[in-house]
C-alpha cells in the first residue's frame, strides 16, 4: 500500500490512482505515514522543498475537497444576507487587488 522504497513523489501518485481499491481508514493511515515521513525529512533538514511539496501534493490530493465547478454547494447571491454579502466582496476585491 504505501511503499516506502519507491520515491516518494512517485509512492503518492500511485497510491492515488489506486485509492479506490482501498477502505477510507486505509487511505487515511497511509496518508499519515507519508506525512509523517515527510515531516521527519523536514526536521533532519534534508531535502526540506522535496518534503514541503510531498505534503502539498497529499493534501490536494486526498484532504482538499474538489471545487465546486457546477455550482452543487454554492448559493446564489440574492440568498445571501447582508453581512455573508460585505465578506464575500472583501473576498473577492482582496483576490483581484492581488
Amino acid at each position: 500500500m504505501c511503499d516506502e522504497k519507491m520515491d516518494d513523489i512517485d509512492a503518492i501518485l500511485k497510491f492515488y490512482n489506486k485509492k479506490e481499491e482501498f477502505t477510507k481508514k486505509n487511505i487515511k493511515l497511509c496518508c499519515n505515514k507519508f506525512l509523517i515521513r515527510q515531516i521527519n525529512a523536514i526536521l533532519s533538514d534534508s531535502e526540506n522543498q522535496k518534503a514541503e511539496n510531498c505534503m502539498n501534493l497529499i493534501f490536494n490530493l486526498f484532504f482538499i475537497q474538489t471545487p465546486d465547478n457546477y455550482f452543487k454547494s454554492g448559493r446564489e447571491i440574492n440568498t445571501l444576507k447582508q453581512r455573508e454579502k460585505r465578506i464575500l466582496q472583501k473576498i473577492l476585491k482582496s483576490e483581484y487587488n492581488n
